[in-house]
């Protein structure tokens, strides 16, 4: 089965204003024309992307340009608290938008069973120990329900975001700005969820 790919992989990333061209490192690049392959290796946000998007505008010579990602890599990247790191984000996410969506669906299911089940518990704990009822009820159900809220809210963001960068058809540096923003949060939000539920299980 073929998979369709993005109209956002196929266009070359463009160069911003402030952009520091690399003449030395260009000029190598042209000097390679004779060569069957040419490869830029660097670490991530040194710039490869930057210097063939600006090497391509300059060259004068065709191009074609398809960015490849991994299926799958944000959703990962996120639940393993493994970032990500020198990919095209939002044009990544919007690929596995399907999947982000499920996520989040199945994130939300969980908070609500959990703060359903801390409720139907509390007056059965209750009679042995109020204060273990109490924070069963706090951290399981109420802090630990929120985290799983606000997680379904910030993926379905993510997901939003990544549409409408596919919409624009363009490098939007807002969009990609606020999407990683969003993507580091959710990062930020697991680790916080995880000390909770550690929390939590203490008091069951």
């Amino acid at each position: 089965m073929l998979t369709p790919v993005l109209a956002t992989k196929l266009f070359v990333p463009p160069l911003r204003p402030n952009v520091v061209l690399r003449a030395e490192l260009i000029s190598r690049l042209s000097g390679g024309f004779h060569r069957r392959l040419t490869l830029i290796s660097a670490p991530a946000g040194f710039g490869k992307t930057s210097l063939a998007s600006a090497w391509i505008a300059g060259c004068g010579w065709p191009a074609a340009w398809v960015s490849l990602d991994a299926d799958g890599e944000v959703f990962t990247s996120i639940t393993s608290g493994t970032p990500l790191a020198g990919v095209d984000l939002l044009g990544l996410v919007a690929a596995n938008s399907l999947r982000l969506t499920g996520g989040a669906f199945f994130t939300l299911l969980m908070g609500i069973s959990l703060a359903g089940m801390t409720v139907f518990l509390y007056p059965i704990l209750r009679k042995d120990s109020a204060e273990l009822a109490l924070g069963m009820l706090l951290f399981c159900g109420a802090l630990e329900g929120t985290f799983y809220v606000i997680s379904t809210l910030s993926f379905l963001t993510l997901v939003a975001l990544g549409n409408e960068y596919v919409v624009t058809g363009t490098d939007s540096p807002a969009l990609q700005s606020m999407g990683s923003v969003l993507y580091q949060f959710l990062g930020f939000n697991g680790a916080i969820g995880s000390i909770v539920f550690l929390i939590g299980t203490t008091c069951l």
